[in-house]
């Protein structure tokens, strides 16, 4: 899937949020950084008019840490990794469902680590919003096993399985199958 993933970065140190966000552009081509924000206030006002795919926050910044700042956010939908120079905070950004913690100076193993598991966690969200496609589930076909060889049948044409001692009957529209296995193999 190579969909844009929109990211934010809030960092009070504007140094260490530029290199991460170039760091971020040289590791994924498809990463476009919505905005880099140096306060909480900033980077508040921003969250509330548009949520990126990714926040990447720094907890330790002047007047609110970023978990405090998540506490005003009560509807973030985003995927937030904390970036941090702190071990301490990790166990309290688990409470906020925090996708990865990179601990500072970060390394690209452990970035494109925690990254990738959080492209994939965004990828299977953007799945579920787009629902099945009906196309290629109309097209599926089960394959049923018999005396003679395999049945292959549409599973749309299924009506009902039946349980039939040893055997498994599939009754559809057009009639019937006996299956030389039951429901329970």
């Amino acid at each position: 899937m190579n969909e844009a993933i929109c990211c934010m970065v809030v960092d009070d140190e504007p140094a260490v949020a530029s290199l991460l966000a170039m760091n971020l552009q040289r590791l994924y081509q498809n990463m476009e950084i919505s905005g880099l924000y140096y306060t909480w206030r900033d980077a508040l006002n921003a969250l509330r008019k548009q949520q990126p795919d990714i926040l990447f926050l720094d907890i330790s910044m002047p007047e609110k840490n970023g978990m405090d700042m998540l506490r005003l956010l009560p509807e973030i939908t985003c995927e937030v990794i904390f970036t941090t120079a702190y071990t301490e905070y990790a166990f309290e950004a688990f409470h906020f469902h925090a996708a990865g913690y990179l601990l500072k100076p970060m390394t690209d193993v452990d970035m494109t680590t925690v990254i990738d598991k959080t492209i994939e966690k965004i990828h299977g969200k953007r799945l579920l919003k787009k629902g099945p496609s009906p196309a290629p589930h109309a097209q599926q076909k089960l394959g049923i096993p018999n005396r003679r060889g395999i049945d292959y049948v549409n599973t749309n044409d299924i009506l009902y399985l039946e349980s039939v001692n040893r055997y498994t009957r599939i009754t559809m529209e057009q009639g019937e199958l006996i299956s030389s296995y039951n429901l329970g193999t």
